[in-house]
This record gives structure tokens, sequence and C-alpha cells, in this order.
């Protein structure tokens, strides 16, 4: 039996990880989360708009049909997923727990992958995968926010991670992990995409003597950035060109959050159970302290970086869990960050930053010969992230009330509605074919984002400015065949000029030249990308 444990440890390890992380999802059902409505819905969206023969998705069949741009500015890429398995077939709730599964069986592997590149030690990788997998911020993201996008960002922000330590430490020809991660995470959650491009800029400016010293570092830092743009143009250049181009309110519109009415009172950072304190996590925080164990002096030359890199993620990790607190001076800067809309977010990279930092403390503790304070230590994270995780299980897994279905038509504050757009009015209006020709006879039929309308004058009096207005929201990329004038209407609707007595058109979304472009470039990159890769490790095998 020891042989079989010593032999299958790490499985064993993985399995028991992640037991202990999804046993709460053989519950029928799913309760409550603040999100979930939200997320549900941009499946169920998602799903219908596939089925409505539109693969891309840029636009969903949600809303009560007027078209939502939420694959233009919140990525369709993880979603395809529980999208495809619920058209083979499967309940639409249980392919979305399968997305739960994926992004917490997915959380523990990257970290883990991460962990070991970063530390030579498998033991030590497993602990801090465990520290970083339960840790407080991102059980509260799962079990009580249900906010799958900052999630999935848990899920592929170590990569970012490691990228940054390759450029900027370890080897700079591996810069492809920091590009990886940047394009996973912009197709995740885009708050936590230009948060993170924050905190990087911070720790590059913070070396910029080492990128002078070393220009090939600062070189394949650039490459990394080029190469990240081109392999994410499918996703970044459409969105760019629908905010700056047709006017989308992205993350103000309905926003009622500010980030200095959500800030925690500093008291609260070292209380657990205050609703908005969002705590760190008693393992983390009573851990932060052990990088004063450590003598620069008394660690190896070889480690010597290691220490560096971990003493600016404590730092960066530390002063980013104050900025959550009324300490900061938010009042100051809330236009400017309106769009992170709760400080709280920010624990995500406190998380991130302080775990992977005390996991380089632990590793180079033991190296030191202090072996039997790692091993209590470590007894200490895994009680405490075990009673955490069951606390939450429990808590808010099993025993609040679950729902088999959420309603379908939910889109939160409606962020990526065209700028002035009453979402309550057209809530409450009926989704039909309408005119200011009180004399136009009108048919259609709509499926989808696409509309066929076939209308005719039954007065011998002509309106010159006679227009037709139909249920679909204003995004650019709509086109309409044959060749009419196609506008913004009322509560930015798609408004069509008829100046004839009869006739017929259809519009559907067909995207812009900007978007096929970029599917182009994204397309011929990846290819690119993928050899590049391929013929390294060929060469690394070879060497």
């Amino acid at each position: 039996m020891k042989n079989f444990v010593k032999k299958h440890g790490i499985l064993l390890a993985f399995l028991g990880m992640i037991l202990l992380g999804n046993g709460w999802l053989i519950i029928k059902g799913l309760p409550y989360q603040h999100d979930i409505g939200f997320h549900y819905a941009r499946m169920l969206s998602l799903i219908q708009t596939i089925k409505n023969g539109d693969f891309l998705a840029l636009i969903h069949d949600a809303f009560y049909g007027y078209g939502y741009a939420l694959g233009i500015f919140y990525g369709n890429f993880f979603f395809y997923f529980p999208a495809l398995f619920t058209i083979l077939g499967l309940p639409a709730m249980l392919s979305y727990k399968i997305l739960y599964l994926f992004i917490n069986i997915g959380t523990l592997l990257i970290a883990y992958y991460v962990s070991r590149k970063i530390i030579p030690s498998q033991k030590i990788a497993l602990l801090l995968t465990f520290l970083y997998t339960f840790s407080e911020y991102r059980l509260y993201d799962v079990f009580v926010r249900g906010a799958i996008g900052e999630t999935l960002s848990f899920m592929v922000v170590p990569l970012v991670l490691l990228g940054l330590y390759e450029i900027i430490y370890g080897d700079s020809k591996k810069w492809y992990y920091f590009t990886l991660g940047f394009v996973f995470l912009l197709v995740s959650h885009l708050i936590t995409t230009i948060v993170m491009a924050i905190f990087a800029s911070i720790l590059f400016l913070f070396h910029i003597p080492r990128f002078v010293k070393e220009k090939k570092r600062f070189y394949h830092l650039v490459l990394s950035g080029i190469v990240g743009v081109c392999l994410a143009a499918f996703f970044l250049f459409p969105m760019l060109e629908q905010y700056f181009c047709s006017s989308i309110s992205i993350f103000t519109q309905g926003s009622i959050y500010l980030p200095s009415g959500a800030a925690t009172p500093i008291r609260y950072l070292f209380l657990p159970g205050w609703f908005f304190s969002c705590y760190l996590g008693l393992s983390i925080l009573l851990l932060l302290p052990i990088r004063f164990l450590l003598s620069a002096k008394k660690v190896e030359k070889e480690d010597r970086n290691l220490l560096s890199f971990s003493t600016c993620l404590l730092i960066l990790g530390v002063l980013i869990w104050l900025s959550t607190s009324d300490l900061f001076p938010w009042k100051i800067v809330d236009h400017m960050l309106s769009f992170l809309q709760f400080p709280w977010r920010l624990l995500l990279f406190s998380t991130l930053f302080c775990s992977f930092a005390i996991g380089i403390n632990l590793f180079l503790l033991w190296k030191n010969g202090k072996q039997k304070l790692v091993k209590r230590l470590a007894i200490f994270i895994l009680l405490t992230c075990f009673f955490g995780n069951a606390l939450y299980s429990f808590q808010y897994g099993v025993r609040k009330e679950h729902y088999e279905s959420f309603p379908e038509n939910e889109i939160g504050n409606g962020e990526y509605l065209p700028s002035g757009t009453d979402q309550v009015l057209l809530r409450n209006l009926k989704p039909e074919v309408t005119s200011n020709n009180p004399n136009l006879e009108i048919s259609y039929e709509k499926v989808g984002t696409s509309i066929s309308v076939q209308y005719q004058n039954h007065s011998n009096d002509q309106k010159e400015d006679t227009y037709v207005e139909v249920p679909l929201l204003y995004y650019l990329g709509y086109q309409i065949e044959p060749n009419y004038h196609l506008t913004k209407g009322n509560h930015n609707l798609i408004r069509v000029g008829v100046d004839q007595e009869a006739g017929e058109f259809q519009i559907s979304y067909q995207g812009t030249m900007i978007q096929k472009v970029s599917y182009l470039i994204s397309l011929m990159s990846w290819i690119l990308f993928l050899i590049y890769c391929w013929k390294r490790k060929k060469r690394k095998k070879n060497a």
C-alpha cells in the first residue's frame, strides 16, 4: 500500500482535490449565485444563436430577440463547450455544471504546471496548487458570486505569471507563456485583462535596469506583445471597432456601482464573514510574514532570482490587498476606474501574487534546512483550505435552495447595449416591426438576428420619409439586401428607409471588414505560432 501511494501520490492528490472541490455539483440543480442568471442566460443565448445557423455568434439571440453583442465584448471561447454539449443532447443545466468541472480541474492542472515550472519541488508545487485553488476569494467567486468570467481568469492568470517570471528572471525565450496567458485571459474576462496588464506593466517598469542590461529580455517582451495581439486579433479588433465606432457604453451602461461605494472598511480586511470583505483567507494572511524568516545571504546563488521574484510578488500582493479597503483614496479615482465597479475584484491578483510568493518562500525555507517548520505550515495550509472549502460547499453549494432553470433574457446591467438604450423600456415593448406610416402593411419573418420584411403602401399618399423599424438593436455589421438605407432609429433599433410603394428586404448580421480581416490575421498567426512551438520542442528534444 505504501509503495502504491508513493508511486501514485501525485495522481491521488489530484483526485482528492477534484473530489473536494466538485462534490457539490452532484446536487440537483444549482444554487442561486449573484451572477448565475447572466451567465446561464449567456450560455442559453449562445446555444440558440448556433441553432439559428450563426456559429460565430458575435450577436447573441438574446434580450427578447433584440440581439446582444455578448460575442463581441464577452468572448464565447470557453462557453462553446457547454453550448455544444447541450446541442448534442445533454440538459443545459448538466452542461453548465460540466463547465464548472472543467474550470475547477483546469485551475488545478494549470496552477500545478506553473508551480512546477517555477519551483523545482513536487511537494511544494502541490501545496501551492492547493493553496491557490482553494483560496478564500476563489471560493467566494465560485460559490457566492457565480462569476464564471473571474473564475476562468483564476484558471489562466498563472500562465501570465509564469510568462512574467520567464521574461524577467528565467529563460526569456519562453515568452510564449505570457502571450498565451493574456490571450486566454482576454477571452475570459475583459476587466481582469485590463487590470492584469496594469500590474504586469508595474512589474516590468520595476525591472527596467534588468531590461537595459539584458536587451534580449526586452526584445522577447515586445515580441510576446506583438504575437499576443496577432493571436487575439479575432476578439480584440472587432471589440475595439464596435466600441469606438458604434458608441457602446461598455462597463458603464446601466451600472450603479462606483469603486468608492464598495471599498471595504479597513478593519474588515482582517475579519472573516462580512459580506463585502471578501476575506483574503487565514492560510494566506498568516503566512505572509514567512518572508522575514529568509535571509538573502543564506539563499543559494541559483535561488536568488526566485527570492527576488517572490519579494516583488509579496509586496505587490499586500499593496493590492490593502488597496481594496477605504484606506485607498477611491473617491479621487472613482470615474477613472469605474470599470472596476468593486475594489475587492483586485483580490484575485492579491491571491495570485501572495499565493505564489508564499509557495516560493516555503521552497526556499525547505532548502535552508527548515523542513520541520515547512511541514507544520503545510498542515496549517491543508487544514484551513480544507475547512474553508467544506464551509463554502455546505453553506452555499448544498444548503442553499437550488434551481433547475434561470431567466433566459437576463443581460445584467446591459453593459454592451448601444449608448442611451433604455433597457426597461425595451423589456416592456412588444418586439415587432413598426413604421411611421400607418398605411404601410407589413409582414415579416424573424429567425434569431435575421429578419425578412415585406411591405406595401395602401395609400396614394407616399411619404418621402417613410421608414420601417425592426426589433434588432443596431450594431456595426448588420447588412441589408437589396440596397436599402440602414440607420439607427428609435431606442437604438435598426431603421430602414423605404421610398417605394411595395418591396421587401432581408437584414442579417454578416460582420464588418475589420472582423473578417481579424479572423484571417488570427488564423495565420495561430498556424505560425504552433509551427514555431513544434519546431522549438523538436530542437529541444534533439539537443
